[in-house]
């Protein structure tokens, strides 16, 4: 089944949400599901990053479409 996860809170924000899209998109991968997240560029990164917490988004094994930008206020 192709699935696409739209959020606005992906890597490097850091949140519950982009942790549920990630553990979502990963699980569904795992079962043979191809998996698409979509979201936006951010416009303004975050002021403070886990590096060590937050998987590096080339290695997922599902593919990350960025589009637009996204405001964090």
């Amino acid at each position: 089944m192709r699935i696409a996860i739209l959020t606005d809170y992906y890597y490097p924000q850091l949140s519950g949400i982009t942790e549920h899209v990630h553990g979502q998109a990963t699980h569904l991968s795992a079962r043979g599901h191809e998996v698409t997240v979509i979201t936006g560029n951010l416009f303004r990164p975050p002021s403070v990053t886990d590096e060590d917490a937050a998987p590096i988004s080339r290695d997922a094994p599902f593919a990350i479409i960025r589009l637009g930008q996204a405001l964090r206020l």
